[in-house]
C-alpha cells in the first residue's frame, strides 16, 4: 500500500495537521517512514504530522498503531483534537489484542507539539465474524471552551458499550449515538434518540447533524438535519423527502455568521421545504438561515465530495470527484480531462453569498479511493490533498511523471502573488521580487539540492543580490510576511556562477617610510569574463591615488609610504562580472626614515660634462653615501665611484649614460634611496647625416613629413623647397618632436622637398641626409578620351620605389586600387567617364617599410555640350553627321524642324557611346544613329537653315536645354 491521508487542518499559526495511514515501505517527502510489526493488517499504520507553511515536516506521530484517526478538529485555543477507530497491541492506548473482534473508537487531545493530554475511547463487546472498520467515531467538532461532541457508531446491535470504564447496555437499534466530553475527556451526557451521522457547531452552541434515511427512525423515506442544543436536546428538524430513498447528505458545516451549509448526494428529485429539486445524478450544495430556510442552491454535478470553511474566511470550499469530461458550476467550467485520464477531482472556491470565485480541474490516472481534501488557512492559502497518480491541476503536474505509485500529495496554493525573477547577473544570483504590496517583510534562504529544511538565511532585503564563493546549483526560498504576520513562501533552483575572490599577504611584517612595501596577491576567481578580463583596485590607506590595473595580475604589489604609521589596506578584485572586497586583520606599520633626494645641475650635455651634485633629503639622515657609474640593467653592475658626503661636483669625460644612486640611512635603520640618470652626448658635425622618413600629402592637401629619432639631439631644423630648385631652400620649423604637418603649400601644383638636420645639447648640427620628395599627380584626357595620369617620382628612400599603386575615388569617397605602375604614367582603361573623377598615386618603397601618397587630382565635374553652326552631308565621310559633342552628359535629345514648321528629325541618343578605339567613352559616336545625316522622309533636304532642339540629362540628374540654327549645306 502507499500513504494516504484522512483528513487534514489548518491550526492559527498557518501550520497544517494531517492524518493518514502508510504501509511498510511508504516514505514522507522522501524519507523512510518507520516500520511497524502488524504483518496482518490490511491497511497501515495511522500517522499524525504537522508541517509548517512550507511544507516542511515539524513533528510526526507513528505510535498509533492501528488506530484508525479519521478527523482533526483544531481549537481556537491552539490545541488538536483527534479521533477514529480501531485494535491492536502495539497501540500506545493499551487496546484489547487482536483478533478478540472487539472494537474501539477514540478521541485524543494533544498540544500544538505532539505531546498528548489525554485520551478517551468506547468499547463494545459485541462479536462479529471479521476484523473491521466500520465502528468509531463518525464526526466530531470542538466548541471555543474545548468541549467536545461527536457522533459514533458501533456496527450491529450490541450486547453493550463501554464509554470511559462506564457501561452502556443496548445503545441503538443501529448503534449510532450522539456525545459530548468535557475539554479534560470527561463524559459529559450522552444521547440515544436519533441515530446521526455528520456533525457541526454555530456560534451559540447548538449542533446540527444529520441522519440518512436507512438510519431515520419513525421519518419514512426520508434524510433529516436534526438540530440539537448543547445539551444534548433535539429542537428542530429539516427533512429531505425522497420518493426511492435516494437522498444522501454528505457534509454540513456552519459560518461565522452561524449559517448552515449542507452537502447532499442524490440521482433523484427530492423535495424540501414544500420545493421539489429536480436532479438525476450529482450533488447539491445548500445554505440555510439558522431557521432552516434556504438562502441559496448550487447543482454541482459530481457523484461524491466535501465542503469546507475557515471560520474567519468570506469563502466556502468545495471538493468532489468523478470522471465527466467537463463540468459547470455556478457558470464557470473547468477544463477538459487529458485522454489518460480516468478520472478528475474538483475544487472550487465559493463565496458566502454563492458566487463561484474560481474552479479548477485535477485529472488523475489512477484512483487511490478517497475524496480529495480542500482547507484554507487563516492568510487565505489554501491547501489541496491528491490520492492519486499521475495528476494534472492547475497546469501543472503532481506528484511526478510515473504513473505506477500511488500515494498522497498536499499542494499549497497561495492566495496572494509572490514570487520573483532572475535578473540574469552573470556573478553571484540578483532576484527581483515580484511579490504583491502586501507583502511588507522578507526572509531569504539558500540551500543544497537534496536538503529538506529550510536552507541558511542570506538576506533580509526585498530583492536578492547575493554572491556566492563557489560554483554550485542552489535552491532558493523567498519567505514572505505581510503585517498581519501571515507568511508565504516561493523557491526555483539556479546555477550560481562562483564570485571573485579578493585577498592579499603582506610580505613583511613592518616597513620603512620612502621605501617599497611589497603585497602578495591572492586573489583568484572560477569563472572570468573573456571580453572584460580581472581588475584590481587597491587602497593603500594613506591617503594617496589608488592602484588600479586590468586584465593581467600582479603576483606582488608595491607601494611607497611617505608617513610613518598604521595603515589598512584595501583589495578590490572584479572577474569582468562583479568583484569582492578584502581587508586584512594586519594593519600595515610603516616607521620613520630620511627622505631621499638630490639635485643635480646637467642631465644632459657633451662630453666633457661637469656637474654638481647638491643633498635634498629631508630627515634626520645618519650616513650620506653616492655612488655614480655607467647606467645598465643591473644598477649595481661596472665600476662605481663610491662619495660619503652630502654634495660634490664630477666630471663626466666619455659619451654615455650614467646614474648617480643615493643612499641614507636614519636612526632607526631604515636606508631610503633615490637616483639620477646623466646622459652624456658626443658633439654633432656635418659628417653626422639626417634622414627624412617619408614625406606624403593626405586628402585635404597636407603634406606629414616624419623621420626617426636622432641620438643625442636636443632639437630638429627641417627645411623645404620647391620641385627640383634647391635655391629655394628655407628653415621652415625648429621642433624636438619627430613629426611636422606643412599647411602651407599647394602639392597640387609643385612637387615638394624637405631635409632636416639635428641639433645637440651643445649647439652643432648634424649634415643633411636624405630628402623626402612628394609626389605630384596630374591628368588630361587622351586621345581615346581616356584619363592619362602622370606624376613626379618620389625621392628618396634608400633602395628607392618598389612600385605606385593607383588610386581611384568610388562613390562614398573611399579610394580603390584600380591599378599598378613602375613608371610615372597611367592610362584609366575602366572607366565610362571621366567627368568628376579623383585620383591618388601611392608609393612603396622597396623594403614595404615606408609608403607615400600624391595629391588628390580630379577631372573637370562640369558637363560640356559642342554644337556645330554646319554640316556638308555630302558623303565625303566629312562632317556629314550633325550631332553634339558631350562631355559629363549621361543621354541627350534632339529634334530638327525645317523652315515650314516640319519635324524631320528625333532621336533620344544614350550615352556613354564607343570610340573608334573601341572604348566606352563619354562622347563621340560612331554610326549613323548618333545624328541627323540630312536625309528626310528617304529624301536629302534642300540646301538651308534649320532650327535644333537638344534635352540632355547629366550624371546628378540635372537637365541642359539647347537650341539655336544649324546650316545645311551640300
Amino acid at each position: 500500500m502507499a500513504p494516504y491521508i484522512r483528513d487534514m487542518k489548518a491550526d492559527n499559526e498557518g501550520n497544517i495537521i494531517v492524518a493518514g495511514e502508510y504501509g511498510l515501505n511508504d516514505s514522507l517527502n522522501r524519507k523512510q517512514l518507520p516500520k511497524f510489526n502488524y504483518s496482518y493488517l490490511q491497511r497501515g499504520i495511522s500517522f499524525l504530522a504537522k508541517f509548517d507553511t512550507a511544507g516542511h515536516l515539524l513533528w510526526m506521530d507513528t505510535t498509533m498503531g492501528v488506530y484508525s484517526i479519521q478527523h482533526i478538529e483544531i481549537s481556537s485555543k491552539g490545541d488538536y483534537f483527534f479521533s477514529g477507530s480501531g485494535a491492536d497491541t502495539g497501540s500506545t492506548f493499551n487496546c484489547p489484542p487482536h483478533p478478540s473482534n472487539n472494537s474501539t473508537g477514540f478521541i485524543g487531545k494533544c498540544d500544538r507539539n505532539g505531546r498528548m493530554y489525554w485520551i478517551r475511547k468506547y468499547i463494545d463487546y459485541h462479536v462479529r465474524p471479521a476484523y473491521s472498520y466500520d465502528e468509531g467515531i463518525l464526526n466530531f467538532k470542538v466548541d471555543s471552551m474545548e468541549n467536545v461532541y461527536f457522533t459514533a457508531q458501533i456496527p450491529g446491535i450490541p450486547d453493550f458499550m463501554v464509554i470511559n470504564a462506564t457501561k452502556y447496555p443496548n445503545v441503538t437499534d443501529s448503534g449510532r449515538f450522539l456525545a459530548k466530553f468535557d475539554s479534560t475527556g470527561k463524559f459529559v451526557w450522552l444521547n440515544t434518540g436519533i441515530n446521526n451521522d455528520q456533525l457541526a457547531l454555530d456560534g451559540l452552541g447548538n449542533m446540527y447533524c444529520f441522519a440518512n434515511y436507512h438510519h431515520t427512525v419513525n421519518i419514512v423515506n426520508a434524510t433529516v438535519v436534526n438540530k440539537y442544543n448543547n445539551k444534548g436536546t433535539l429542537i428542530k428538524q429539516l427533512v429531505f423527502d425522497s420518493a426511492d430513498k435516494n437522498v444522501t447528505l454528505a457534509e454540513i458545516t456552519t459560518d461565522k455568521f452561524d449559517d448552515i451549509y449542507i452537502y447532499m448526494i442524490s440521482n433523484t428529485d427530492f423535495t424540501l421545504n414544500g420545493y421539489t429539486y429536480h436532479n438525476k445524478l450529482g450533488t447539491y450544495l445548500f445554505k440555510l438561515d439558522t431557521g432552516f430556510n434556504v438562502v441559496w442552491s448550487l447543482n454541482c454535478g459530481l457523484p461524491g465530495g466535501t465542503i469546507s470553511i475557515n471560520k474567519e474566511s468570506d469563502y466556502l470550499y468545495l471538493s468532489e470527484y468523478g470522471y465527466q469530461s467537463q463540468i459547470n458550476l455556478g457558470g464557470q467550467s473547468t477544463q477538459n480531462v487529458p485522454g489518460d485520464s480516468i478520472g478528475n477531482a474538483i475544487f472550487a472556491k465559493i463565496n458566502l453569498n454563492g458566487k463561484v470565485a474560481w474552479i479548477k480541474n485535477s485529472t488523475y490516472s489512477k484512483l487511490f479511493g478517497y475524496i480529495p481534501i480542500i482547507i484554507e488557512d487563516k492568510c487565505g492559502n489554501f491547501f489541496a490533498d491528491f490520492n492519486f497518480s499521475k495528476i494534472h491541476f492547475d497546469g501543472l503536474n503532481i506528484g511526478g511523471a510515473n504513473p505506477n505509485p500511488v500515494g498522497s500529495v498536499i499542494a499549497r496554493f497561495s492566495s496572494d502573488s509572490i514570487g520573483f525573477v532572475n535578473q540574469n547577473s552573470s556573478c553571484g544570483l540578483s532576484l527581483k521580487n515580484t511579490s504583491k504590496p502586501i507583502f511588507i517583510h522578507f526572509q531569504w534562504y539558500a540551500k543544497d539540492v537534496g536538503d529538506t529544511t529550510i536552507g541558511k538565511l542570506i538576506a533580509t532585503t526585498k530583492d536578492l543580490n547575493y554572491l556566492f564563493p563557489h560554483k554550485h546549483k542552489y535552491i532558493i526560498t523567498l519567505l514572505a510576511v505581510k503585517s498581519g504576520g501571515c507568511t508565504n513562501t516561493v523557491q526555483d533552483t539556479f546555477n550560481v556562477a562562483g564570485s571573485p575572490v579578493a585577498g592579499y599577504n603582506a610580505i613583511d611584517t613592518q616597513g620603512c617610510q620612502y621605501v617599497q612595501f611589497l603585497f602578495s596577491d591572492t586573489s583568484h576567481a572560477d569563472t572570468i569574463n573573456a571580453a572584460i578580463g580581472q581588475s584590481w583596485y587597491w587602497d593603500f590607506g594613506d591617503g594617496s591615488a589608488p592602484l588600479t590595473y586590468v586584465q593581467t595580475k600582479r603576483p606582488v604589489v608595491s607601494h611607497v609610504y611617505t608617513k610613518s604609521g598604521t595603515y589598512t589596506v584595501t583589495l578590490v578584485y572584479g572577474n569582468g562580472f562583479c568583484s569582492d572586497t578584502f581587508v586584512s586583520q594586519k594593519k600595515v606599520v610603516i616607521i620613520p626614515a630620511p627622505k631621499p633626494g638630490f639635485s643635480v645641475s646637467d642631465t644632459l650635455g657633451c662630453v666633457p660634462l661637469n656637474v654638481s651634485v647638491t643633498d635634498g633629503s629631508v630627515g634626520q639622515v645618519s650616513k650620506w653615501v653616492y655612488l655614480v657609474g655607467a647606467a645598465s640593467a643591473n644598477a649595481m653592475a661596472g665600476k662605481r665611484d663610491s662619495i660619503k658626503s652630502p654634495s660634490f661636483s664630477y666630471s663626466f669625460s666619455v659619451p654615455g649614460v650614467y646614474i648617480i644612486h643615493q643612499y641614507l640611512t636614519g636612526p632607526t635603520g631604515c636606508v631610503t634611496e633615490d637616483s639620477v640618470l646623466i646622459n652624456v652626448t658626443p658633439v654633432f658635425s656635418n659628417m653626422d647625416k639626417m634622414d627624412i622618413a617619408d614625406a606624403t600629402v593626405d586628402t585635404t592637401g597636407i603634406v606629414d613629413i616624419n623621420w626617426t629619432v636622432y641620438p643625442g639631439a636636443t632639437s630638429y631644423d627641417l627645411y623645404r623647397y620647391t620641385d627640383n630648385d634647391t635655391s629655394t631652400s628655407a628653415l621652415i620649423t625648429q621642433t624636438n618632436t619627430t613629426i611636422y604637418q606643412d599647411n602651407s603649400i599647394d602639392p597640387g601644383r609643385h612637387s615638394y622637398a624637405y631635409f632636416i638636420k639635428a641639433e645637440d645639447g651643445c649647439g652643432h648640427f648634424t649634415g643633411q641626409g636624405r630628402i623626402g620628395k612628394t609626389i605630384k599627380l596630374s591628368g588630361f584626357e587622351n586621345g581615346d578620351l581616356l584619363s592619362q595620369l602622370v606624376w613626379t617620382p618620389y625621392k628618396d628612400w634608400p633602395g628607392g620605389v618598389s612600385n605606385y599603386k593607383i588610386l581611384r575615388e568610388d562613390p562614398g569617397s573611399s579610394f580603390k586600387s584600380i591599378g599598378n605602375a613602375n613608371d610615372t604614367s597611367f592610362e584609366d582603361m575602366q572607366t565610362q567617364d571621366i567627368y568628376g573623377e579623383c585620383y591618388r598615386v601611392m608609393a612603396t618603397s622597396n623594403d614595404s617599410a615606408q609608403i607615400s601618397f600624391s595629391n588628390v587630382f580630379c577631372f573637370s565635374n562640369a558637363p560640356q555640350i559642342f554644337i556645330p553652326d554646319i554640316f556638308t552631308p555630302n558623303g565625303d565621310t566629312l562632317n556629314d553627321l550633325f550631332t553634339p559633342v558631350c562631355m559629363g552628359i549621361k543621354e541627350w535629345n534632339m529634334t530638327i524642324i525645317n523652315r515650314w514648321d516640319e519635324k524631320v528629325y528625333e532621336k533620344t541618343i544614350p550615352l556613354p557611346l564607343t570610340s573608334s578605339s573601341g572604348q566606352a567613352s563619354q562622347g563621340g559616336f560612331a554610326s549613323p544613329a548618333a545624328g541627323w545625316d540630312g536625309m528626310f522622309k528617304g529624301i536629302i533636304c534642300p540646301n538651308g537653315v534649320y532650327i535644333y532642339y537638344i534635352k540632355a540629362l547629366d550624371y546628378n540628374g540635372n537637365t541642359i536645354i539647347r537650341q539655336g540654327k544649324i546650316m545645311l549645306q551640300q
